[in-house]
């Protein structure tokens, strides 16, 4: 993740939540990847405004709502010389199966005359103690806190927006991929409009059908809902504003009817495994944290497999690799010395892993070879 600007206040506070500062948002002037959420089932990744966002992370992933094992044949063929991190088309069952982009949820904000406000800069913070992604971000002039979690059990993102002021906020779930992205095979065989009491849409991929819905989670004034060409849609007033997308399948049953348990506030997250460890480096600590945030995030939670590549660029495996996970499963074994050998064998070798870093991705930082 990362900052897209530096217009906001070094000083601001989030609602119920840790004081934003500059260090700890790692403000950059480089283009910020995409944060990802995930409870072992259902995966998502958000962008700048605290929701998801058809822009692409680096010129990687858009952000999607993702299931484990929904895959889908996808037929495209990449050309090396046009995607140097290219998939080639692989023979049919092979490795061009890809997990399907299934759904987005996004927002937009209004003036209380109706007119759109562009989303100007923002700064976010992820805690991957909680699970929670904190953003600060400006619409024009107005300056909103958006709060969004994932439910550890539940296929439901929440969102919690607070602004300065009273704004009109438009809520949205679109199906299948962004009308922007045309890197991706749209896996969507079927849309509709959700009936019942909840705006959302039925969609079928293959032979699995799901339903996405919005369901408003707060005493800010409904005003009005729908859907149209771009998804299913609910408009709500006020100063804080709250609000859940949900998006159920029949690939997992006891999914099915989400959309009526949800509680009025996301239950927090299982407390990490190995949160014991201290690592008397920053950088390596919030690195190893984030690292077993993303274990449990993407641990099948029915079967306890990990996807050998669970989002098609940005996240796969290599996640445990670079989240120093050998010297965490020797330090855990109790063998301190091997460990320690290790890391050191990683620091001997920093100035050749900057310099392979500059010369394979023009970037700064630190990258071994196998």
């Amino acid at each position: 993740g990362g900052s897209s600007g530096a217009r906001a206040d070094p000083r601001a506070t989030l609602p119920g939540g840790p004081r934003i500062d500059r260090a700890a948002a790692r403000v950059s002037t480089l283009p910020s990847y995409h944060y990802f959420l995930g409870n072992g089932v259902d995966a998502v990744l958000i962008g700048r405004s605290g929701a998801m966002s058809p822009l692409p992370a680096c010129g990687l992933d858009r952000c999607y709502w993702y299931k484990a094992d929904l895959y889908y044949a996808d037929s495209r063929r990449f050309a090396p010389e046009e995607d140097i991190r290219a998939i080639l088309q692989a023979a049919p069952g092979g490795t061009n199966f890809q997990l399907a982009p299934l759904a987005r949820a996004w927002y937009d904000v209004r003036d209380l005359a109706g007119e759109p406000l562009a989303l100007a800069t923002s700064e976010q913070v992820f805690d991957p103690a909680s699970g929670e992604l904190r953003t600060v971000a400006w619409f024009g002039p107005r300056r909103l806190e958006v709060r969004t979690v994932l439910s550890p059990r539940l296929p439901a993102l929440f969102f919690d927006l607070h602004a300065d002021d009273e704004v009109i906020v438009r809520a949205w779930v679109g199906a299948g991929t962004w009308p922007e992205d045309s890197e991706q095979t749209n896996p969507v065989t079927g849309v509709s409009s959700a009936d019942g009491e909840y705006p959302g849409l039925t969609m079928a991929i293959g032979s699995v059908s799901c339903g996405l819905y919005l369901i408003g989670a707060g005493t800010a004034e409904s005003r009005d809902a729908g859907h149209d060409q771009h998804g299913a849609w609910t408009e709500l007033r006020g100063r804080h504003v709250r609000w859940w997308a949900v998006l159920e399948s029949t690939r997992y049953p006891e999914e099915l009817g989400a959309r009526r348990r949800l509680p009025a506030e996301p239950e927090p997250a299982a407390p990490q495994s190995g949160g014991e460890i201290e690592i008397p480096d920053p950088d390596y600590q919030r690195l190893h944290s984030f690292s077993m945030y993303m274990f449990q995030a993407i641990q099948h939670r029915h079967s306890g497999g990990i996807p050998v590549n669970n989002l098609r660029r940005t996240y796969n495996s290599h996640l445990f690799w670079d989240g120093a996970f050998v010297q965490r499963a020797l330090l855990e074994a109790g063998y301190v010395a091997p460990a320690r050998e290790a890391w050191r064998f990683l620091g001997r070798t920093r100035e050749v892993a900057a310099a392979n870093a500059r010369a394979t991705f023009d970037a700064p930082g630190l990258h071994w070879d196998w």
